[in-house]
C-alpha cells in the first residue's frame, strides 16, 4: 500500500499545468538572483532601490501570470 504522501506527489506530477509553472519560476528565479548579485554590490542607494522596484514589478507580473 503507498503512503499517503507518495500518492499526493503522484497527484501533483500529474497536475498539467505544474510543468508550465516550473518552467516559469525558472525562467524568473535568474532574474532575481541576478538582482542579488547586483544589489551585493556597493551601489548608491537610488540604484539599489531600483534594482528592487525592478524585480518587485517582474514578481508582481509573473505572480499574476502563474495563477491564471
Amino acid at each position: 500500500k503507498e503512503s499517503i504522501d507518495i500518492i499526493k506527489a503522484k497527484e501533483l506530477i500529474n497536475i498539467e499545468e505544474l510543468s508550465a509553472q516550473l518552467a516559469a519560476i525558472k525562467a524568473n528565479f535568474t532574474a532575481v538572483v541576478a538582482a542579488i548579485a547586483a544589489l551585493e554590490e556597493r551601489l548608491p542607494l537610488c540604484e539599489s532601490l531600483g534594482i528592487v522596484e525592478k524585480v518587485r514589478g517582474e514578481l508582481k507580473t509573473f505572480a499574476s501570470k502563474l495563477y491564471q
